[in-house]
């Protein structure tokens, strides 16, 4: 399944349980034509959000619980659906970027790193039963409290060796001599055990290894180190 066909699995369900009357010629294939985004904006209106057809962060939130699978890889089809170059207004600034921040964070919308607000805000989007505890009893934007927060098991968060890693486990990336974790994104795999790597999706990075990993433009899928000091975290 590709993540457009997800995304419309979500707003068909969203709008079967909600009685949203689904137009002529839907479908569940592998496109986003004129009927998803009719619906998409049948959707929209019903919440009260922009019409705009797209499945933006803030519709995302409202059936990202309909996407298939369960609710870790939920969160990465969300990450998916709006993967790209988000910051269009400079650095962490951009229409998608300011919702991901006010979606994932108590801490709203502002000038300040968001790839743990990516990572919040897919997991509220795949309905994360411990989300709102979570916001409110941790530092939620600060890679760190993730970590902390895996290692005392609390909110159905654990630590799982490397080499177990799969599909919408979280990773917190270390990449400097700093004893902090700086950086966070999903796994969308299995790693390869020869090479120690992992196919990711992250947020606040860049494209390539050229630019910064942690401070980057967009959300993005990459390939990376899975082994300490990076840390697997798993979803309960």
């Amino acid at each position: 399944m590709t993540h457009r066909q997800a995304g419309k699995v979500a707003l068909r369900d969203y709008a079967k349980k909600h009685g949203i009357q689904i137009p002529p010629g839907f479908n569940t294939a592998d496109s986003y034509g004129g009927p998803a985004r009719e619906l998409c904006k049948r959707v929209q209106r019903k919440n009260r959000i922009k019409m705009s057809g797209d499945l933006t962060p803030e519709t995302l939130v409202k059936v990202g619980p309909y996407l298939p699978g369960s609710m870790p890889q939920r969160a990465t089809w969300a990450m998916r659906i709006v993967e790209g170059p988000l910051e269009v207004w400079g650095n962490n600034h951009g229409p998608y970027v300011q919702e991901i921040q006010r979606l994932g964070s108590e801490l709203g919308e502002g000038d300040w790193p968001w790839c743990a607000a990516a990572v919040s805000w897919a997991l509220r989007s795949a309905g994360w039963q411990h989300w709102r505890a979570f916001v409110k009893g941790e530092a939620e934007a600060w890679v760190p409290a993730w970590v902390d927060a895996a290692r005392a098991r609390k909110y159905g968060m654990s630590i799982a060796p490397w080499y177990t890693a799969r599909n919408g486990d979280a990773i917190a990336f270390q990449f400097d001599s700093d004893p902090h974790h700086d950086h966070i994104g999903f796994t969308l795999g299995r790693p390869n055990l020869t090479s120690g790597t992992v196919h990711t999706i992250e947020g606040n990075t860049s494209r390539t290894n050229v630019g910064s990993q942690a401070d980057g433009a967009g959300l993005w899928r990459r390939q990376r180190e899975a082994k300490p000091p990076h840390v697997i975290i798993r979803f309960s």
